[in-house]
């Protein structure tokens, strides 16, 4: 999967299935690809094609018309597979940055990467036409950026407003909004969880390099189907798991939890109070476990700290 702030490669390979000692000598297909995030910038040809390069791009209609080239080696492609091109298509031009919607109401939802290849044809040594078969249409999923609430390419104030406004919310709630959106970790609450990740991704634009702070459990527990994969440690409401794992993991999670509770009502005062001890756990752990500061710079980390002080200005006005 990617996403729509990504940049990605996509190659076209060939080859020659029969046993005949008989390769490619040319070859060109028609690439289209999906111009609401992406666009082409580097097309590179296979070390064997060398000869009369082609590929005519349209940024206006997606499609790069008679991508290909040709070859003077003999025998290639023949019983293996050989590179004719690849192409990078990359996000970081003003017009791609809107990318894909998010519906307040719902999850994210992933849409097909939009890479398909068509009017394929291609040429054998001694200039024998071939007869060619296309593989199938990439599987790769194509998912929003799920922090960037009001699709303006990158994670500000607007979307702060999302969030702050969806916080201390159940998944769905009436009168709630943007709540399913803002369920970054997928548990059913709008949560010091969701925080975590909210923090991690702010000020992030589509022009910046590198990963954005996803879950573990993404995409994985977005598609259709799956179950909610968020984290779930302590026992809800009701009696009590009396499993030894059970028992294990919520004794290890209070534990966990207790150690940095002092320092975070230091940090924030009483506003702690306003929220219930079980999410502080899940925030807790969320944020010890699946955070690495360390890969941060500390503009990053500023960034963080920022969005984490304005969420909890919300919660004391």
């Amino acid at each position: 999967w990617i996403d729509e702030w990504d940049t990605y490669w996509v190659e076209i390979w060939l080859s020659t299935p029969r046993a005949d000692s008989v390769g490619v000598a040319s070859a060109e297909v028609d690439l289209a690809y999906d111009t609401a995030c992406f666009t082409p910038v580097t097309i590179e040809y296979g070390p064997a094609f060398t000869e009369s390069q082609t590929g005519i791009v349209d940024d206006a209609a997606g499609i790069i018309h008679e991508l290909g080239a040709g070859t003077t080696a003999a025998a290639v492609g023949d019983g293996r597979y050989v590179l004719l091109a690849r192409v990078c298509l990359d996000s970081s031009l003003a017009a791609d940055a809107s990318g894909l919607l998010i519906e307040h109401d719902a999850y994210a939802a992933a849409s097909p990467c939009g890479v398909i290849a068509s009017a394929a044809e291609a040429t054998l040594s001694g200039g024998i036409p071939a007869e060619v078969a296309l593989g199938d249409p990439s599987a790769t999923e194509l998912w929003p950026v799920m922090y960037d609430l009001d699709d303006d390419g990158r994670v500000g104030l607007g979307d702060l407003s999302y969030f702050a406004a969806a916080y201390h919310h159940e998944v769905g709630e009436p009168g709630a909004s943007y709540t399913w959106v803002c369920d970054f970790d997928h548990d059913g609450v709008v949560g010091l969880g969701d925080l975590s990740y909210f923090a991690a991704a702010y000020r992030h634009q589509y022009t910046d390099l590198g990963p954005m702070p996803y879950p573990a459990s993404f995409p994985t527990a977005w598609r259709p189907g799956t179950a909610a994969a968020g984290l779930s440690i302590l026992p809800a409401a009701g009696p009590a798991s009396t499993s030894p794992a059970s028992s294990t993991a919520a004794s290890f999670s209070q534990k966990a939890a207790l150690a940095h509770d002092a320092a975070l009502v230091g940090a924030y005062g009483s506003v702690m109070g306003k929220i219930a001890t079980e999410r502080q756990h899940l925030g807790w752990l969320d944020a010890t476990f699946r955070r690495n500061p360390s890969s941060l710079g500390e503009h990053r980390l500023a960034a963080r700290r920022s969005a984490i002080d304005l969420l909890f200005a919300f919660d004391q006005t």
